[in-house]
């Protein structure tokens, strides 16, 4: 159940519109860097931690760690290479136009 509520939250149009005010950026970001966040250094953090820490505790701090992480990352992600990137797709995009060379009209004779 929980996963078709964020399903719906972030995928259907409707829906996203409705809780624009809670993301800041576009969860595009956050979909790219979670993945290999989570599996990587949240990962490795567990089992570092987990010799160390009752299990609860464990995944506690790794869950909040991972998204702070996770949320830090996808703004960095965003403003250094998804909005560059972004520009640079609508500048190629577009068709270089043409210098024009003004044309200047003969001035009609005053019929006075």
């Amino acid at each position: 159940m929980p996963s078709a509520l964020v399903h719906s939250i972030f995928c259907l149009p409707s829906c996203a519109a409705s809780f624009a005010w809670a993301c800041p950026w576009p969860p595009f970001s956050l979909y790219l860097s979670h993945f290999p966040l989570l599996f990587t250094c949240v990962a490795a953090c567990f089992t570092l931690l987990g010799s160390n820490l009752p299990y609860g505790a464990n995944v506690a701090i790794v869950t909040v760690t991972g998204i702070a992480a996770s949320l830090v990352i996808a703004v960095r992600f965003e403003h250094w290479i998804d909005r560059p990137a972004i520009l640079l797709s609508r500048m190629v995009s577009q068709p270089r136009r043409r210098a024009v060379t003004p044309v200047v009209l003969a001035e009609a004779p005053d019929p006075a």
